[in-house]
């Protein structure tokens, strides 16, 4: 059985660039600081659309 392709598009979708963006990422790699950016990665992509990414994951596991 093939599992379903999911297509994401973050910019302004999942990262809602607030307060994080992908800027902020690509600053954080460039200083050496993105494994440590605690507060990046908590806050990079918007809690309800993880939630709902969460739900496609678990229904169609794709």
């Amino acid at each position: 059985m093939k599992r379903p392709v999911l297509f994401l598009d973050f910019d302004d979708v999942i990262c809602l660039n607030a307060p994080y963006g992908g800027y902020a990422v690509k600053a954080a790699i460039d200083q050496g600081s993105f494994h440590s950016a605690q507060d990046l990665h908590e806050k990079l992509f918007d809690s309800s659309a993880k939630q709902y990414l969460a739900q496609i994951n678990d229904e169609f596991n794709p």
